[in-house]
């Protein structure tokens, strides 16, 4: 009977002989009767292997289902299927899709089984699902923003509007755009006012296939942004974005800051020769005043000499101000008084047409600073907001208060520090500042004004001024209806200002003081101011000289006042002699400008007091009694 059924097979064997499918025909019993080779290659057996199984016995199929399904279909005589994962009697684990095929031949029944092995495809499917959940991941995750976009073209084939696809959360963060109100929607309803060359460039990544990299400021949200774009399929592109908007206001800070410092560099080349020249005008110009009577027109005409002088004197304060060349002291100060001072005078030179408006607050504090910094500060700030509205008119409006800020508030502006400020905000409804102009405004030179209506200096030296008291300024303008430029000083805890006045009588002395100044009309100038103070002076032009008559007799010299740049020594050098010899030897050391000592250096080395020319006649007459008053030797005029 067997030799029948086996001839009967022969049809079913020429189909699965070749069939890459595994394929077998179990009897009733569950006895396997015949295979294919295929079905030894799929769970990694011989076929001597495969014939020897009865399915009820396979311990596999128990487990996996198999042993149901063939049973279901013996029992129903219907097709069964099942898929599953197992490992076989031959330790090969597998994930395989059965079917069973009920049949009879002779009244004889029999079971097809067809196993199709499914691992290869069960893994690569898994690999799909994991990387696609990767791919989720990074999108969700990634820190740069990422769309992907459909672009649109007319009749003609050019890009006219994109259409939003999809985009990621970094989008959203990085642009202020949500998800819900981008995706469907086209750019020109998300943002009409985008640049139509945007459009263009992505269309041709589009149309050509080819990648595009490049840096863009979006005026719409007000940022830097670092943007590659690229085709992933025909008529789609997509955009990785990278926020630069700090790196690009770090970079502007630091290229900021080596202009000030070539500008500092430069300033320092003409500061010494200058201040010693404004010295002589100004000393020379206050002699002349004390020996004209008050009734005088000449008098009125020498003041005018000296606002000049003290004008020239600020202006090269305020270059050297640019890279803390030109150090100040400063002192407790309370910022209201000295705005209200800067404000009364600034009133009369502002044209009428103006409305000028002030408020500022009772309980702004104390800040650490130079009361002629401070007024610096709002002088410029003022007169640029005036010179803004010269032609048309408007309202200029100074308000001052304590604020205090934290890290979001300085979100935008990487140069502060979050704490308590006392805020200055200068407001005037100009024409505003354009775009283009907005990141050079800073600039030494810049200035958008008229030849001969700005130097271009006063936005530097307020920045400068502010970054040398820990402080920061900020700028927001828009075309058309105005610009605010909010100044912030450092809130320091209450304090006490000292006053100060010019009507005060100056300090007189009959000491001997020794002048040594390379530069002849300074010596003679501040010999004169001297006598005139009760002093005996001796001059020296060379420092050379000077030694020598020091050591001659150094007791007869109360207190010596030296320039530093002088050829042969130095003023710093000349002092290290002179204390060598005398260390008790009160000693002023007077400079123009000098990059290589500064008033800490001068004191450690012995010096009693450090000064910028041009002096005052008030501190150098107080600097000079103080030190001698605080003096342990007797002074030579009483020997």
């Amino acid at each position: 009977m067997h030799n029948d059924i086996t001839k009967t097979l022969e049809f079913y064997r020429t189909i699965f002989t070749d069939s890459p499918l595994g394929m077998t025909v179990y009897d009733s019993t569950g006895q396997c009767i015949t295979a294919n080779d295929a079905i030894g290659k799929i769970i990694g057996a011989s076929k001597e292997q495969v014939l020897a199984q009865n399915y009820f016995h396979i311990e596999s199929w128990k487990e996996s289902g198999l042993l149901a399904a063939a049973s279901k279909a013996a029992q129903d005589s219907t097709v069964s299927t099942a898929e599953t994962t197992l490992t076989s009697t031959f330790e090969k684990t597998l994930t395989v899709k059965a079917s069973f095929l009920p049949f009879s031949v002779q009244d004889q029944a029999f079971l097809l089984l067809t196993l199709d092995d499914r691992t290869e495809h069960k893994n690569l499917q898994k690999k799909l699902l994991e990387s696609q959940k990767d791919y989720k991941t990074l999108f969700n995750e990634m820190l740069d923003g990422f769309a992907l976009h459909e672009m649109i073209f007319d009749d003609k084939g050019k890009p006219t509007d994109y259409r939003f696809i999809n985009i990621n959360p970094a989008f959203e963060r990085l642009t202020g755009l949500k998800k819900e109100d981008v995706v469907g929607r086209t750019v020109l309803e998300v943002l009409p006012e985008i640049e139509p060359h945007l459009i263009e460039s992505y269309g041709s990544v589009v149309l050509t296939g080819e990648p595009i990299h490049f840096e863009h400021y979006s005026n719409e949200l007000k940022k830097h942004f670092e943007v590659s774009a690229f085709k992933p399929r025909d008529n789609h592109f997509a955009c990785v974005f990278v926020d630069t908007t700090e790196r690009k206001a770090i970079e502007n800070q630091l290229r900021q800051s080596h202009k000030l410092e070539a500008i500092g560099t430069l300033a320092g080349g003409i500061a010494h020769d200058f201040n010693n020249i404004l010295a002589a005008i100004l000393g020379y110009a206050d002699l002349a005043k004390d020996d004209i009577p008050e009734w005088s027109p000449a008098r009125y005409q020498i003041n005018e000499v000296l606002k000049a002088g003290n004008r020239a004197k600020e202006l090269v304060r305020q270059i050297l101000a640019f890279s803390r060349k030109s150090e100040q002291e400063r002192t407790p100060l309370k910022v209201g008084s000295h705005t209200k001072e800067a404000l009364r005078m600034l009133r009369a030179s502002i044209p009428t047409t103006i409305t000028f408006r002030e408020k500022i607050s009772p309980h702004a504090g104390f800040t650490l600073a130079n009361p002629t910094q401070i007024h610096q500060v709002i002088i410029n700030l003022c007169t640029n907001a005036a010179q803004a509205m010269e032609e048309t008119g408007g309202l200029l409006t100074v308000t001052l208060q304590e604020i205090a800020l934290n890290k979001d508030d300085l979100s935008n502006t990487p140069q502060g520090q979050p704490g308590k400020y006392i805020q200055l905000c200068v407001k005037d409804t100009g024409p505003g500042i354009e775009p283009e102009n907005m990141e050079m405004i800073f600039d030494p030179y810049f200035s958008t004004k008229d030849v001969g209506k700005g130097s271009g200096l006063g936005l530097a030296v307020v920045q400068g001024i502010l970054k040398s008291n820990d402080g920061f300024i900020t700028v927001a303008s828009q075309p058309g209806i105005g610009t605010t430029f909010k100044a912030y000083f450092p809130r320091i805890d209450e304090g006490t200002e000292l006053a100060s006045s010019d009507e005060d009588p100056l300090p007189t002395g009959k000491e001997q003081i020794l002048v040594v100044d390379d530069e002849t009309i300074v010596a003679a100038m501040t010999k004169q101011q001297l006598q005139r103070l009760g002093y005996k002076v001796i001059t020296e032009n060379s420092s050379l000289a000077a030694l020598e008559l020091f050591r001659h007799d150094p007791q007869a010299i109360d207190l010596v006042i030296t320039d530093q740049t002088m050829p042969g020594l130095t003023g710093e050098k000349l002092a290290r002699q002179l204390l060598s010899i005398r260390p008790d030897l009160p000693i002023i050391l007077c400079t123009g400008y000098c990059s290589k000592i500064d008033e800490p250096t001068a004191k450690s080395l012995g010096i009693k007091a450090f000064a910028y020319k041009p002096l005052a006649k008030k501190e150098l007459a107080e600097t000079i009694r103080n030190l001698l008053d605080h003096s342990s030797v007797q002074p030579h005029s009483s020997k």
